[in-house]
């Protein structure tokens, strides 16, 4: 088995969550994330995401890790990623956010994370922000 790590992190606006569309599957959505490139921190790969995906700067000091997890890799056999969870509040303009990389952007309620056309894996996300009380369980 191969270890990489990767990063994913619920950004929160009046109680909705960011949702970014999947490359590879436009009607997909999830969160903000990607893989930790090599010498690069959780907490930097995760600003780095942030602003490739949804155009918005956070501060790491505004990041808070809610879950830990290791996940299977569903596309690459024999890897498994240790899976760093992190939830932010984002105060800015919700509007006029525009992807750098052309992604669709969406806010969707918390219960919806874990809906179609909502990757499957955010379930565990949805958890750890319901049990950490970051968000109302619906």
């Amino acid at each position: 088995m191969v270890n990489k790590n990767a990063v994913v992190c619920a950004i929160i606006n009046d109680g909705c969550i960011l949702m970014v569309s999947r490359p590879e599957n436009p009607h997909h959505y999830g969160m903000p994330g990607g893989k930790v490139e090599e010498n690069e921190t959780p907490k930097q790969a995760i600003v780095r995401e942030i602003a490739e995906e949804t155009g918005i700067d956070i501060h790491p000091a505004t990041l808070n890790l809610i879950l830990c997890k290791q996940v299977p890799s569903r596309r690459e056999p024999g890897v498994i990623y240790t899976t760093f969870c992190y939830a932010t509040n984002y105060g800015g303009m919700v509007y006029d956010l525009k992807s750098p990389e052309g992604l669709l952007l969406q806010w969707t309620p918390p219960y919806g994370i874990v809906r179609p056309p909502y990757a499957y894996y955010n379930s565990f996300v949805y958890q750890a922000l319901c049990d950490s009380d970051i968000v109302k369980r619906e």
